[in-house]
């Protein structure tokens, strides 16, 4: 007795039967599912729900922490411990506290941005059940594959549903 799969790939003949094989598995109701191509693919990102945002809040969030980061340290140190009174100035002068915090700002949000990408990709990912599949590393190159994976509720009928696409090939990822 076989074990189930981790998913099914079936490698399309064409970017435009990709995405015609994404629009008809999301109309028969399957939810896990994934392409690979070597190019953009118009609309794609859009039928699979892809989306930026996530990165765009951390790098945001990050770049915010580290603005009020620098402005306190700045100011901590200006203001309250080590205050020194320069021919009668006042202590708190904010714009000679902006240029720190505002460096501070892009540094954190840079970290925040590659926090933000490793985590929404996954990454670090050394291996996958994927890798193994004959012929995927061609969706580097020249092939277009279509995964639906074993945690998809309808994955019983995932291979009915991908014969009828017309795949040049159906393979098995095995975990």
């Amino acid at each position: 007795m076989s074990e189930r799969p981790h998913a099914l790939l079936a490698e399309m003949k064409s970017p435009e039967a990709l995405r015609e094989g994404v629009m008809r598995l999301q109309e028969a109701g399957f939810t896990r599912i994934e392409a690979y191509s070597p190019i953009p693919v118009d609309g794609l990102g859009a039928l699979l729900d892809i989306e930026r945002r996530p990165l765009d809040r951390a790098a945001l969030f990050g770049a915010l922490f580290g603005l009020a980061l620098g402005f306190a340290i700045t100011v901590g140190q200006s203001v309250f411990q080590y205050p020194i009174n320069v021919g009668g100035r006042p202590l708190f002068s904010w714009p000679a506290f902006m240029i720190p915090a505002f460096e501070l700002g892009v540094l954190f949000g840079a970290l925040g941005a590659l926090i933000g990408f490793f985590r929404a990709s996954g990454l670090p990912r050394l291996n996958s059940p994927l890798f193994e599949v004959e012929r995927f590393e061609k969706a580097s190159e020249d092939a277009y594959f279509l995964a639906v994976f074993a945690d998809d509720p309808r994955f019983g009928d995932a291979r009915e549903a991908l014969e009828d696409l017309d795949p040049a090939a159906i393979r098995e990822a095995q975990s």
